[in-house]
């Protein structure tokens, strides 16, 4: 498959993506080559395989080939097992939820450059809507900002406000849910989350928060922060200039959601083409990573390090 692939990271995020994910721009589209051949070997598997895609795992795994494939392979088994989020998953099926602004992304990035994600939970009305709604938002969201390439080498900062969290929320929040929602995010699928910032948190939410944290890896639950009201302690994270005075910054208020909602509407039929790829049977390949294992042991070694030369 021939490559029309153009970076469009600038030169500092590039220099972190050589820095910290091991990109090496002069055998990035190797390691494509090299990572793509991989997956059209796995059977049972209708695969996306273009530059862009692939690149979206090798960053988010910092173009170790063997994690990156098993992070591919989790986000379709992802998909494939969970079909009460993402059978026929498109904006446009969601857009009652997009009206109540529950969630969409800053105009502004934290002090590291990270794309600010915000979540509201408290305005979910639950006398209609159901946690798995909410989810299919956050995933489409989700998957729309990683396709800028920045927001896959920097990542995301979670800036969630709790004003407005209710019983009626509480209640919603289940063990298994908690369990399945934290896997997806940490395992299934590509994006780094280097932060979670916790404001305006009611003290009965403290349980949601151990819900949820007690199965993540140590790794990201040391990255969930429950600022409370200590905006000193926000603004180490997010420059003061970026936030409302709802945080102690200087902007008169939060970014509306408007334009992001107009811009998501636009994306349903690109989620109907890519709702075409996954697992094309009931194994999802299970047999296959049994059967590839052998043949593919001799080739490891090469997606690993390409050479230079």
């Amino acid at each position: 498959m021939a490559s029309d692939y153009t970076c469009t990271l600038k030169e500092e995020t590039l220099q972190l993506a050589i820095k910290e994910l091991n990109e090496n721009p002069k055998t990035r589209i190797l390691e494509v080559k090299a990572f793509r051949e991989r997956i059209l070997q796995y059977t049972g598997l209708q695969p996306r395989t273009d530059t862009e895609f692939l690149l979206r795992f090798l960053r988010a795994r910092k173009f170790d080939q063997e994690r990156a494939f098993q992070l591919y392979l989790s986000y379709y088994r992802m998909r494939k097992e969970d079909p009460k989020i993402f059978t026929g998953l498109k904006p446009s099926c969601v857009r009652h939820m997009y009206q109540s602004a529950m969630s969409f992304p800053h105009t502004h990035r934290d002090r590291e450059g990270c794309q600010i994600y915000l979540i509201f939970p408290g305005r979910l009305d639950t006398s209609h809507y159901t946690i798995e709604e909410a989810f299919k938002v956050e995933f489409l969201n989700v998957n729309k900002m990683i396709e800028d390439e920045e927001n896959q080498v920097r990542g995301f900062t979670l800036l969630i406000d709790y004003r407005d969290f209710s019983m009626s929320h509480f209640m919603m929040m289940n063990f298994d849910f908690a369990k399945r929602v934290s896997k997806l995010w940490q395992d299934a699928f590509p994006a780094r989350f280097k932060a979670c910032l916790l404001v305006n948190v009611p003290s009965f939410v403290d349980i949601v928060i151990t819900l949820f944290t007690q199965f993540l890896k140590s790794k990201l639950a040391q990255r969930v922060h429950n600022i409370g009201s200590d905006w000193k302690k926000l603004h180490e994270y997010i420059d003061p200039s970026c936030l409302p005075v709802d945080y102690g910054g200087t902007l008169p208020g939060l970014p509306t959601n408007e334009s992001w909602v107009e811009e998501m509407m636009k994306c349903d039929e690109k989620m109907e083409k890519e709702s075409k790829f996954g697992f094309v049977d009931d194994t999802l390949g299970k047999d296959s990573d049994r059967k590839q294992q052998d043949a593919i042991t001799n080739m490891v070694g090469s997606y690993k390090k390409l050479s230079t030369d």
